[in-house]
């Protein structure tokens, strides 16, 4: 696994993540 692979896999995960608390954040308010 290359570092480039390694990074988009962990940006992808930190957007899918960050995307869930943005919407639990909208459901809240």
């Amino acid at each position: 696994m290359t570092t480039t692979s390694l990074r988009e896999v962990l940006l992808s995960r930190f957007m899918r993540s960050a995307s869930v608390v943005g919407v639990l954040v909208y459901l809240k308010k």
